[in-house]
C-alpha cells in the first residue's frame, strides 16, 4: 500500500457549508463563510473575507423554538455569538444571507 503522508482531520467542530446557488453541484465556493461552533460553550463564530456590506445571520432549531439573527461583518473580521438562549437538543440550521447568495449549513445540539 503506498502512503501519501499523513492525514489532519477535520475539526469536528467546523462545519462545512454550501450555497443555495451551489446545491446540486460538487464545486467548492471559495466565498463560503468560515463557521466554527462550541457546543459547550454555546458560541459560534463566522468569518466573511471578502469585502462588503454587512451580511445575515439566522439560526433556527427544527422545532422553531429557538430563533437568532444577527448582523455579520465581513473583511476577514470574526464575528463571534453567545447562544445562551439554546436550551433544546435537536437539529439547528444556521443560514449566512450575503448579497449573492444564502449559505446554509446544519449542527446536532445534545443536551448533557
Amino acid at each position: 500500500m503506498k502512503q501519501t503522508g499523513p492525514t489532519t482531520p477535520k475539526p469536528r467542530s467546523q462545519k462545512g457549508f454550501s450555497s443555495s446557488a451551489d446545491q446540486n453541484s460538487s464545486r467548492f465556493d471559495k466565498n463560503a463563510p468560515g463557521v466554527w461552533v462550541d457546543l459547550d460553550a454555546k458560541e459560534l463564530c463566522v468569518r466573511i473575507m471578502q469585502e462588503g456590506p454587512d451580511c445575515l445571520l439566522i439560526i433556527v432549531n427544527d422545532n422553531e423554538s429557538f430563533y437568532f439573527q444577527e448582523s455579520v461583518a465581513t473583511g476577514g473580521v470574526i464575528n463571534a455569538f453567545q447562544l445562551t438562549g439554546m436550551e433544546q437538543a435537536g437539529r439547528y440550521t444556521v443560514m449566512v444571507l450575503t448579497p449573492e447568495k444564502c449559505y446554509q449549513g446544519n449542527f446536532i445540539y445534545n443536551l448533557k
